[in-house]
């Protein structure tokens, strides 16, 4: 190249391609208009929001709502780039409530498709129409008729820019981008009417609801899941966190059942998704993720929204707090008395035993009662002094992880993997901090290859895995040794370990507060075996007699749920649906 060549000139692009490229950031795919147009509706009150769909998005995409609507006025401005209703000053941006606010959605989207809006205020007699001529941003707004509300229409998205639109996938696929975006939109507001149809067919149905979630839970979930989640409720300083978490009969082969709310608006956050896993990681095999319903309020100036286009990413401003907080509540679930409860009624519903045949007159389930009493009796009896334990005396297993067991002339289900795992962090955590942890040599050292970026994650809390009775040392630029584990902990599986101590480490460091407990909890839930059919009673009674006299507090049955006393019907129950 000549050292006397002219630089091109810079030059102000055109308006048309400007907004061409934000649209880019902003809409990604049909999908995308759809959440952003939905936030709005939600932004303007709306109570109902109707969304037709043809062709996957790529055709049509048509959105009324019953909002406030837009001020004739403002039908011009609201396309510009970067106009809003929702930010006046710099403060408001720290503490930022509405779901929408950057002002880039409506111009973006106008930009790359056939776009018109059609809105009215309370206070006219009838509405605008706004039609945008993508070609050359010329518009055309004329009076219309519409009812308080606002109707967006987007026609032939991306006609305009055929290289974006040639990288869309077939129209099932983006289709079911909006039915998730939806969903996701469905389970943030359960006071909203939300409605969705696809080629004219009605997909999603769900009325509003201000107390009896179930039906909406159902539809979105699946009843297999409201049958079996648990509720959350808990609240530490300026922190909550509410909803419903599944457990291993909900666990899915792919993490599409995974809603987590913000202060209203769903988000995807790498912290609090890991503090769920490991959480609820002695439930779950490794290869399941679990299903879940979770709504966490923060305090908004604690939170920077602001740092993804779609708005789908957030920033804490003590993330470690946050991680801690959703781990504790999650692990150990507490009801804090007089919280704001979202749904006393359901709620209240479903703390009842996971396991039942449906709702009873107090006379009949006191019939019931006394003919479970009736029958622990009669098995209890029959059995010799010695074997009265503490826990109960099991006589049966029930699909190889509850056992049931007669104790105090009652019928109780003790989660058999829950309560091992309790015992077992618990002597853990005692020898760790009285620096009487036994290990066990490996008569064979194991050696792992793992990759150049995992070993960096890893290596930093070789020094603490030590303390914790797992000795791993560096044996080549891409492997690691495993010399030795805790004496207490002797059916480690390896290889699946590593993979978990890599993804903690993920995003963690070796100052970390609490890292101690995490991986201790990491250890035992690695090493928590499911009893099997093929333990017998008797050796479930050793195991049994074990932890209850062991003197740590595992036996108590507010403990991670640990057992709990059974109704005939409800024993039938659980004998008919396995998990």
């Amino acid at each position: 190249m000549s050292a006397f060549m002219q630089p091109p000139r810079i030059a102000i692009l055109p308006g048309t391609l400007v907004n061409q490229i934000a649209a880019g950031e902003v809409i990604e795919r049909p999908a995308s208009v759809v959440k952003e147009l939905i936030e709005n509706s939600i932004d303007a009150g709306a109570t109902r929001i109707d969304i037709d769909i043809d062709a996957g998005g790529t055709k049509t995409i048509i959105i009324r709502d019953n909002g406030c609507g837009i001020h004739p006025d403002d039908m011009e401005l609201a396309i510009m780039r970067h106009t809003t209703s929702k930010l006046r000053s710099r403060e408001d941006l720290d503490v930022i409530l509405s779901l929408g606010f950057r002002g880039e959605a409506l111009s973006s989207i106008a930009s790359v498709s056939d776009f018109c809006i059609t809105s009215r205020i309370v206070s006219e007699d009838h509405a605008y129409r706004l039609r945008v001529n993508s070609a050359d941003d010329r518009t055309e707004l004329a009076p219309a008729a519409h009812p308080v509300g606002t109707t967006v229409e987007v026609l032939n998205l991306f006609h305009n820019v055929p290289a974006r639109r040639k990288f869309l996938r077939s129209e099932r696929t983006e289709f079911l981008h909006i039915l998730e975006m939806v969903k996701c939109l469905v389970m943030s507001r359960f006071d909203i009417n939300i409605n969705l149809r696809h080629n004219g067919k009605p997909v999603l149905i769900c009325p509003a609801v201000e107390s009896d979630f179930r039906a909406r839970i159902q539809t979105v979930m699946g009843r297999n899941f409201y049958q079996n989640a648990r509720p959350i409720d808990a609240q530490a300083g300026h922190m909550q966190i509410y909803g419903w978490l599944g457990g291993a009969g909900t666990a899915r082969s792919q993490s599409d059942q995974q809603y987590l709310c913000l202060n209203k608006r769903m988000i995807r956050d790498r912290q609090i998704t890991h503090a769920i896993r490991m959480a609820i990681e002695t439930d779950l095999p490794a290869s399941r993720y679990p299903a879940y319903i979770l709504y966490v309020q923060i305090d908004p100036s604690l939170v920077d929204v602001n740092v993804h286009p779609t708005k789908q990413e957030v920033r804490f401003r003590q993330p470690r707090e946050v991680h801690d907080f959703v781990f504790a509540a999650l692990r150990n679930p507490v009801v804090i008395p007089g919280a704001d409860r979202r749904n006393d009624q359901f709620m209240s519903d479903v703390t009842q035993p996971v396991f039942t045949t449906g709702h009873v007159s107090a006379g009949t389930r006191s019939n019931l009662r006394e003919q479970a009493t009736a029958y622990a009796v009669s098995v209890a009896e029959s059995l010799p002094d010695s074997q009265i334990d503490p826990l109960g005396t099991p006589v049966a297993m029930l699909h190889g992880c509850y056992v049931l067991a007669v104790h105090a002339g009652e019928l109780r289900i003790i989660d058999i993997n829950k309560l091992k795992y309790a015992y077992l962090y618990r002597r853990l955590e005692q020898d760790f901090r009285e620096k009487n942890l036994k290990t066990r040599l490996l008569l064979v050292p194991l050696m792992f290859t793992i990759t150049e970026r995992d070993l960096q994650r890893l290596s930093p809390c070789f020094d603490l895995l030590a303390e914790l009775g797992l000795q791993i040392e560096l044996s080549g630029p891409q492997s690691v040794v495993i010399r030795s584990l805790p004496a207490l902990l002797p059916d480690l599986e390896f290889r699946p370990l590593l993979n978990g101590l890599i993804a903690t480490m993920q995003g963690l460091h070796a100052e970390t507060t609490g890292l101690a407990d995490i991986m201790l909890q990491l250890l035992v839930s690695h090493a928590t075996k499911a009893v099997t059919d093929r333990c017998t009673l008797q050796q479930i009674g050793e195991q049994l007699r074990l932890i209850s006299t062991s003197g740590l507090p595992v036996t108590d049955r507010n403990h991670a749920g640990v057992w709990r006393t059974l109704l005939i019907p409800e024993l039938q129950s659980l004998l008919n649906d396995k998990p």
